[in-house]
């Protein structure tokens, strides 16, 4: 997504909103919102599906908006032009967001579904997200709506070799070096090797033991992505 698609993208909202949530919000809210009241964020995770000329659909994912969820990926806005609906363009931005998430290092997703937007469920639901119960509540156009959040889990297969064990074996330099520069992969396969170090069961032991537990520590609370869960695992294998 580039500056000159901004036009269009905003006008593309404001026709999904109008009619998407029909019933749903104010009908003098809706009356009255124009494109140039529509927010719309640039950045790596904006992306268009183009029709010719035309912006038929946009859709923006980040990473967790809240800190509660660090570790997940968000799909934080998605809209296709009613001239569009049901011609796959949505369904085509929505995966390639969903794609790109998955590459940051993110497992796990969520989204949040206006109560009552039947439309938006069935959507989300065919692309395997499901409501697990959590809601967020905020006021548009003067009444409090509620979203329900949608989550999907992702599968990764990850797996270790000498590569790992020699980093482990290496201290905490080495394994900080990995935490700190390398790729998605290689973090998530060195954190699957450190806990056949760290959990008793394995009765092995880790050089610089206490050293490692505080690059542990320290990448827990700067990590983003879904290894985040990975460490907090380890880190309670090292309180016991």
């Amino acid at each position: 997504m580039t500056d000159g698609d901004v036009p269009q993208v905003k006008e593309l909202y404001a026709a999904a909103w109008k009619e998407g949530y029909k019933g749903l919000l104010p009908r003098e809210y809706l009356n009255e919102l124009t494109p140039d009241k529509i927010n719309c964020v640039i950045d790596d995770g904006s992306f268009v599906a183009p029709d010719g000329g035309r912006i038929a659909a946009h859709c923006h994912a980040r990473p967790a908006s809240e800190a509660d969820w660090r570790g997940w990926g968000e799909i934080h806005t998605m809209y296709t032009h009613p001239d569009y609906w049901r011609q796959g363009y949505g369904t085509a931005v929505f995966q390639h967001a969903e794609r790109w998430l998955y590459e940051q290092g993110f497992d796990e997703v969520y989204l949040f579904v206006l109560e009552g937007n039947a439309r938006a469920e069935g959507f989300y639901k065919s692309q395997g997200f499901f409501p697990n119960g959590g809601t967020l509540c905020c006021e548009i156009g003067g009444v409090v709506v509620t979203d329900n959040r949608f989550t999907k889990y992702s599968s990764r297969f990850t797996s270790y070799g000498e590569r790992e064990r020699i980093t482990a074996e290496g201290g905490a330099a080495a394994i900080e070096n990995v935490l700190k520069n390398g790729q998605f992969n290689d973090r998530a396969s060195l954190l699957l090797c450190l806990d056949g170090y760290l959990d008793p069961f394995y009765g092995k032991t880790l050089p610089e033991r206490e050293a490692v537990i505080k690059v542990l520590d320290e990448y827990e609370k700067t990590v983003i992505d879904s290894t985040v869960f990975a460490v907090r695992e380890l880190l309670e294998y090292c309180q016991h």
